[in-house]
């Protein structure tokens, strides 16, 4: 299972979502008005070396020491669950 996370955090096929502002919002001091389109960069989290010591590096283990939380676990069960059906 830590092969596959790890696997998944460094080579994820989706780079990232594109959002559509409802309503005008304001995040992290950055004024985003209503209508306009906003990318969340999944690479961004994932490599970087505030969330992941060595975010380059692959590493199974470091996923045995972590803590996830709950609603991680499932999605990660979740996205196990489907790879292996691929897988067979």
């Amino acid at each position: 299972m830590q092969v596959i996370t790890e696997t998944l955090r460094m080579g994820n096929i989706i780079i990232g979502v594109m959002r559509k502002a409802l309503r005008d919002v304001e995040i992290k001091g950055n004024f985003i008005p209503q209508g306009w389109c906003v990318f969340a960069n999944f690479r961004s989290v994932h490599l970087d070396d505030k969330n992941y010591e060595c975010p380059y590096q692959f590493n199974p283990w470091r996923w045995q020491v972590r803590e996830i939380p709950p609603h991680k676990l499932l999605v990660s069960s979740f996205i196990f669950c489907l790879e292996v059906v691929d897988l067979a």
